[in-house]
């Protein structure tokens, strides 16, 4: 995944990304109407993390009609008071450019670290991507793969991904597969299809890890099933297999459910 498609998901956090069916937009969800009327309350208090639940309620249409405009507006009044992952959201629109907010990456790198600094793993990942590319601050793969495993070590899949990536080509660091495949792992079990894939590739050559070939079959099979790697891997692999193998590592891929562990930050009571 590009640094750019990255920024552009996390924009959408705002910006549509949590449409609802049609069904459920005329009338709203007595949920959803409970929601965005709890948000408003606590945010026009000004709780901070109630703002920014608001705008993910304007800009998703949840209980409320759509409202891009409303939702900057209230993403940008949670990210100037300090809250990180408005913060974050908001430098992804620099990042991207657009009528939201003008392509800015020196202030998008303004906002990641501000987020960053407190903590919020996608700030994180965020501002360690920066490094890497050179976007909106000096290329550093060093600081890069700091703040990026600083993400990974909170359970962010991505970001142990990406720590995997900079392990195998020493990035910011000497090349150990071995450490690699231990974070490909860990992004695997967290759902990542990247690293789902090239799990399933390290077990099948012996590379950062012991040969096993239901390991690769089983992890190659469900990177393919979210669309991830190359069709071809999976015929490849059944002819260095047994029948038997290939039965147990198809259970195993189907018994799979991935983590959840993604970073949160406290909730929108008062």
């Amino acid at each position: 995944m590009g640094v750019r498609t990255l920024f552009v998901l996390c924009a959408t956090l705002v910006a549509g990304a949590l449409i609802i069916p049609r069904a459920l937009q005329k009338p709203y969800a007595q949920a959803e109407l409970r929601m965005f009327r709890t948000a408003k309350a606590a945010a026009e208090r000004g709780n901070l993390q109630a703002q920014y639940d608001l705008a993910l309620c304007y800009g998703g249409g949840r209980g409320v009609a759509k409202d891009e405009a409303e939702a900057m507006k209230w993403i940008r009044k949670a990210a100037g008071s300090g809250e990180p992952r408005s913060q974050d959201v908001l430098g992804s629109y620099y990042a991207n450019g657009g009528k939201s907010a003008p392509a800015d990456d020196v202030q998008a790198a303004k906002l990641f670290r501000q987020s960053a600094d407190q903590g919020w793993a996608e700030g994180q990942l965020h501002l360690g991507l920066c490094y890497m590319e050179g976007r909106g601050i000096a290329k550093d793969d060093k600081l890069a793969l700091e703040w990026i495993r600083r993400a990974a070590e909170q359970g962010h899949a991505l970001a142990q991904y990406h720590v995997a990536f900079m392990l195998l080509n020493g990035r910011g660091t000497s090349t150990n597969d071995t450490e690699a495949v231990q974070w490909l792992q860990r992004a695997a079990e967290g759902g990542q299809g990247s690293a789902q894939f090239n799990l399933g590739m390290a077990f099948a050559m012996g590379k950062g890890t012991n040969l096993d070939l239901i390991q690769a079959h089983k992890w190659v099979s469900i990177a393919l099933l979210q669309g991830k790697g190359d069709n071809r891997a999976l015929p490849a692999l059944a002819q260095r297999m047994t029948p038997d193998m290939i039965e147990q590592a198809e259970r195993l891929a189907k018994d799979f459910k991935p983590r959840s562990a993604r970073p949160s930050i406290g909730n929108t009571a008062n």
